[in-house]
């Protein structure tokens, strides 16, 4: 699996639930029961998790299919609607030029690469 960012590294059960989900989910079509065993958790504490997951997000799409009740629980079909994709801001943060040279022809020549760097 791959590595989780160091903001989502902590020892809560649950951490980086949605980046574990998609991470699954983008190799194949999973029930919740099957994802609920991969997690080692029950199928009730998986469903009440994936609740938040299926809100509409910018970066990650994921739908589920009828509820299927198994036993005292309903047991969904997870899918992927699409690769999960990087939210970069745009123009929010101003370019940082070094400050190293006073020369503005050395500025002006490191502005663009400055602004390709960025994504501008």
């Amino acid at each position: 699996m791959r590595k989780l960012a160091q903001y989502r590294r902590n020892n809560h059960t649950h951490s980086g639930f949605k980046e574990k989900v998609t991470f699954q989910l983008s190799k194949r079509l999973l029930t919740g029961r099957e994802l609920s065993a991969l997690f080692y958790i029950t199928l009730g504490e998986f469903n009440h998790q994936m609740r938040e997951c299926l809100e509409p997000c910018k970066s990650i799409c994921i739908t589920s299919s009828d509820p299927l009740k198994v036993g005292r629980v309903f047991d969904h079909t997870y899918t992927l609607e699409r690769k999960p994709k990087r939210l970069v801001p745009l123009n929010s943060v101003p370019i940082i030029i070094s400050g190293r040279g006073s020369d503005n022809e050395r500025r002006q020549a490191a502005t663009p690469g400055a602004g390709n760097r960025a994504g501008a």
